[in-house]
């Protein structure tokens, strides 16, 4: 068992070196890394509607009453800032 799992796992990162070897510049998505429909449920909605202090610090520096100070600020000084 041990040598056949050391032999598959042996195979995938020879693969996935052969891989990195041959698109060493690839810095794009492919159509399997994009969301299925992009205007609905995308990241960014998820977090914002979870208001999740611990998500907002981590992803932006600022908890969530802070971030609607500032969004409530700048939709104040300039035009119509959304949120997606």
């Amino acid at each position: 068992r041990f040598l056949a799992a050391a032999i598959i796992a042996g195979s995938e990162v020879s693969r996935q070196d052969r891989i990195d070897t041959r698109h060493p510049n690839r810095l794009y998505l492919c159509r399997p890394q994009l969301l299925p429909n992009p205007r609905i449920n995308t990241p960014w909605q998820v977090l914002y509607n979870s208001h999740n202090d611990r998500a907002f610090i981590t992803t932006m520096g600022v908890d969530v009453s802070t971030f609607s100070s500032l969004l409530t600020a700048m939709t104040r000084i300039g035009g119509r800032w959304t949120l997606w």
